[in-house]
């Protein structure tokens, strides 16, 4: 009986210490797999905004009605998008009357001459935005669009955006358009040149670094999974080995 008793002792006893070892190695492989996720976290391109300001002179037939009419606002704000290629809440516009200088004459024909002079002033404001290493040739298309803008195209396109708001039909002209060079936010990239891969070595260096910092991470997780091994297994050799030394006392 107690053969058998110190025989079932021993049983459990390795049961017991298999099941430590395959506890152990189960709770360090969770830790190396979450290690792993933690270092693969994929981020959004950079976006980085483009500013482009400009004016342009219209002739109304009554420029303080036009200036004064919110539709025609909205108007001349979705013409100048709609043309440009952009949404309509990256235009803002500022409407203003301007009067140009009259010659000599008797204060009625001076009157006169300033009434028909009038026109408006428009200034606008295009905010848009692009992916980092996209801004500096989507704010050259923006400018280019903006240099070949046709002004009878915009006056048309002014007078169909105001009527489709609702508003008055105005006889519009428009006599200048101009816009200044693009503002992007921070610093802007310079594209590189032919020949020079002075970006690509950046990128490779980039690679090669995050590369060496994956597998020094995983050299760490395995050093630690050999030694808990190690040490698992020592406890089991000497509980197998006293088990052992006690069943030869009781042979």
């Amino acid at each position: 009986m107690a053969g058998r008793s110190l025989i079932s002792l021993f049983l459990v006893l390795v049961v017991n210490v298999s099941a430590m070892n395959f506890s152990n190695t189960s709770f360090e492989d969770v830790l190396v797999e979450d290690t792993t996720s933690t270092t693969t976290t994929t981020t959004t391109p950079e976006h980085k905004k483009i500013t482009i300001q400009g004016e342009a002179t219209l002739t109304v037939g009554d420029a303080d009605a036009f200036v004064n009419d919110p539709t025609a606002k909205v108007g001349v704000q979705k013409a100048i998008a709609s043309t440009v290629g952009v949404e309509a809440e990256e235009v803002s516009v500022i409407l203003s009357v301007v009067t140009s200088s009259g010659g000599i004459g008797d204060s009625r024909r001076l009157e006169a001459r300033k009434l028909a002079a009038k026109s408006v002033k428009v200034e606008y404001t295009i905010e848009t935005t692009a992916a980092a290493h996209e801004v500096s040739a989507k704010g050259a298309e923006l400018s280019e669009t903006l240099a070949a803008i046709d002004t009878a195209v915009l006056a048309d396109a002014i007078k169909s955006a105001i009527e489709a708001e609702g508003g008055d039909t105005y006889s519009v002209a428009v006599v200048s358009f101009n816009s200044e060079a693009p503002v992007i936010e921070g610093e802007e990239p310079t594209p590189p040149s032919d020949g020079d891969d002075g970006s690509g070595e950046t990128s490779s260096d980039g690679d090669a670094g995050s590369g060496d910092a994956g597998s020094t991470s995983t050299e760490y997780d395995s050093s630690k999974e050999d030694a808990g091994e190690g040490s698992s297994n020592r406890r089991s050799k000497a509980c197998i080995l006293g088990v052992g030394l006690l069943l030869a006392q009781f042979a």
